[in-house]
């Protein structure tokens, strides 16, 4: 049971600093363009961040409502 709070933690963490990595980079690229704009490739970067961190967090919150109902189900606490 400790391996697996210890990877979900691990995974959590990484979803976290992949957004976070994309908004410092979004960021940077905003302020400090010579125009204002956000160059495509960092565009294309948070999405793909968004996508990672929104697979981990998805996929973290179906597990454990699915395990919630089949405990609820079975009559486990």
């Amino acid at each position: 049971m400790k391996e697996n709070v210890s990877k979900n933690w691990l995974a959590e963490a990484s979803a976290g600093v992949v957004l976070l990595s994309g908004m410092v980079l979004t960021y940077l690229s905003f302020f400090l363009g010579d125009d204002g704009e956000v160059a495509d490739s960092v565009l294309y970067y948070m999405a793909q961040c968004f996508v990672y961190a929104g697979s981990i967090f998805g996929v973290t919150v179906y597990l454990r409502r699915s395990l919630h109902d089949i405990r609820e189900k079975l009559g486990v606490k």
